[in-house]
């Protein structure tokens, strides 16, 4: 199970990365079965879902 953690971790990281560079906010939550990230900037929203599926 530590190698699907360190994987959702692995993908979060290049969402964070890019976002950060693009200075848009940033919300990182782990829940059940997945890893969310909420991105935003002034105009838009997105959610994205990383799941666990080991």
């Amino acid at each position: 199970m530590s190698q699907t953690n360190s994987n959702a971790d692995k993908i979060a990281k290049v969402f964070t990365d890019h976002c950060d560079s693009k200075n848009y906010q940033v919300k990182q939550d782990k829940e059940l079965n997945n890893l969310r990230i909420d991105i935003s900037n002034l105009h838009e929203k997105t959610i994205v879902n990383i799941y666990n599926t080991g």
